[in-house]
């Protein structure tokens, strides 16, 4: 499917779940299943917004990469964000999210796929060998990249 269909689909799906699930539990508690979801995604934020930088730090201070760290946050940032929108399905796929398993696995098979694109696209014939030298000029002191003649 194309994506800009499924853009457009989200938001007739979500209304008809809000209906569905309005229809089998009545209004008052689908609106308080709405509201602790934001209440739950706005906790996440809160959390992420100390936790990205101590694991960030830490990452460095045990001379790992910190990218897995960064990965698996900005994850529970997209399950955060899911949960502030309005609706069950997006619930959904946030609570998908949350257990740090599925995170990893996912970050996994991510990583997997980019290295056997990057494989793939090794010797890419775009790619244009050369020399170059870096100056820096003088009245802005901005660096400039100047290529050198062969």
């Amino acid at each position: 499917m194309r994506p800009i269909f499924l853009l457009l689909l989200l938001p007739l799906v979500e209304i008809a779940v809000f209906i569905w699930v309005g229809g089998a539990i009545g209004i008052v508690p689908t609106i308080l299943l709405v509201i602790l979801a934001v209440i739950l995604g706005l906790a996440i934020l809160r959390y992420l917004g100390t936790n990205i930088a101590t694991a960030a730090q830490t990452a460095f201070a045990n001379g790992s990469n910190p990218g897995a760290a960064l990965a698996e946050n900005g994850l529970l940032m997209v399950a955060a964000i899911l949960f502030i929108v309005p609706g069950f399905l997006s619930d959904v796929f946030a609570l998908i999210l949350l257990p740090r398993p599925v995170r990893r696995l996912l970050i996994e098979r991510f990583v997997q796929h980019s290295d056997a694109i990057m494989r793939t696209n090794r010797h890419d014939p775009q790619v244009l060998d050369g020399e170059y030298e870096i100056v820096q000029d003088p009245e802005t002191g901005v660096n400039r990249y100047i290529a050198r003649p062969d």
